[in-house]
């Protein structure tokens, strides 16, 4: 009887030592997972990190266009192949990640609509699109549009950064935090380049007008 009541025993404990271990594994599952996480533009999981603003990236392309009362945002990202690969095998894990990546150039003085995140296995390349509303506004004749929502976040500004101006567009290239940038801001087309602080076509830090 001693016998038979101890190894029921041992059985009882192998099956509450299971059902806890079954238990146990999501937990663990959750907590190593959990640790992958956005930080400056990094993805970590675990000790490995995999980025969409460091050495990974070859550049970023980004182009914001005047069309009417909005303007449309397209940021161009290129990576090598093996890097793109990676990316478009985890294409929702990228997708979300790509999102928060962008939030930083969302505020609460604009709204934006119509985001669509896109592969092109040609170039590989990722695209960011949307449209800015709320950042073009209209005074008697003169039209003039804010990009503070563009280049706060990556601590430029028309001035300081030099921007170079063209008749219908302010264009600037250089390197952010490791990753070179070509920035180009497509403007109605004046008979003039626009210049710091002229008139009637010009710029300043972060505005920019135009006769409309």
């Amino acid at each position: 009887m001693n016998n038979m009541s101890m190894i029921q025993r041992y059985k009882y404990l192998y099956i509450i030592l299971g059902i806890a271990l079954i238990l146990l594994i999501p937990h663990i599952y959750y907590t190593e997972y959990s640790k992958a996480r956005l930080s400056g533009g990094i993805w970590n999981i675990g000790s490995e990190e995999v980025s969409v603003s460091e050495v990974k990236e070859i550049s970023r392309v980004i182009e914001a266009k005047v069309v009417g009362d909005k303007i449309l945002f397209k940021m161009t990202i290129y990576y090598n192949e093996s890097v793109y690969k990676v990316i478009v095998d985890n294409w929702d894990t990228y997708t979300n990640l790509f999102s928060k990546d962008i939030s930083k150039f969302i505020n609460p003085s604009i709204k934006t609509t119509n985001l669509n995140i896109e592969h092109e296995d040609n170039t590989f390349s990722v695209s960011i699109t949307f449209e800015v509303h709320g950042a073009i506004s209209r005074y008697g004749y003169e039209c003039a549009a804010n990009f503070a929502w563009l280049l706060r976040p990556l601590d430029l500004d028309l001035i300081y950064s030099h921007f170079k101006g063209f008749n219908d567009r302010l264009v600037w290239s250089g390197e952010l935090d490791g990753v070179y940038y070509e920035i180009t801001i497509l403007l109605p087309m004046q008979n003039s380049p626009y210049s710091e602080w002229a008139h009637p076509n010009g710029y300043s830090y972060v505005n920019v007008w135009w006769r409309c």
